[in-house]
């Protein structure tokens, strides 16, 4: 199947080069075309999908049962809004398909689009290519497995979840590698990371925010 992808503050590194490593939007989402017919997929998919979404809430749970009982704070219902609101937009932008101009192509590996973004300044960007896994588990895995991320991902050096919110939002915290022989410093980056389904569309938005319990380190640059 084919899935598309964006590299984005978490920067997975599907095209590996310094003008490729550079690219930052405040998304990071995985899905499937969105003219994909829904049922397309094999019935293991459907299965592999129920089984997710219990994986998926055991993973919330494991991770901090305390916040998920308590009620939601002023700011932390600020961060859940930011996370709907980040989704809405993502989502909406890949329904759109219009105005997307090719920043660069690798045949065979993928091509790197851009428009002018609606929701922040400069250009939004997205990364189309095929990936030799089932979208629900590349989904799934990103979901439930980031502390594992670097193991996988190259350009990252930590990864791991400050604070679960609800079932499908949380606060992470990631570091990404130097890039460009050094041009690029190692940099990190705090999120509010939230997953949905959307007509057979998996999908992960990220988006910065500020989060007192992490202040800002000396050797990176946030």
């Amino acid at each position: 199947m084919r899935l598309r992808g964006g590299d984005v503050s978490e920067r997975t590194a599907l095209l590996r080069d310094p003008e490729s490593a550079s690219y930052s939007t405040e998304y990071n989402r995985f899905h499937t075309p969105v003219d994909s017919p829904v049922g397309s997929d094999s019935d293991t998919d459907e299965t592999t999908y129920h089984h997710a979404h219990s994986r998926l809430h055991s993973h919330v749970r494991s991770s901090s049962c305390s916040s998920l009982n308590s009620i939601l704070g002023t700011r932390d219902q600020e961060y859940v809004q930011k996370a709907h609101e980040t989704m809405d937009a993502l989502w909406d932008m890949m329904k759109n398909q219009e105005g997307w101009a090719i920043e660069k192509e690798k045949p065979g590996v993928g091509v790197i689009k851009s428009r002018p973004s609606k929701i922040s300044r400069g250009k939004g960007y997205k990364l189309e290519a095929i990936v030799n896994i089932s979208p629900i588990k590349l989904w799934e895995d990103t979901i439930t497995d980031l502390p594992n991320q670097p193991n996988w991902n190259p350009t990252l050096l930590e990864a791991r979840t400050l604070q679960v919110l609800d079932d499908t939002t949380e606060i992470s915290y990631t570091i990404a590698n130097e890039a460009a022989g050094g041009i690029v410093s190692a940099r990190d980056f705090i999120n509010v990371r939230h997953w949905d389904e959307r007509e057979g569309v998996y999908l992960i938005a990220l988006n910065g925010v500020k989060y007192d319990d992490m202040p800002e380190q000396k050797k990176y640059v946030r």
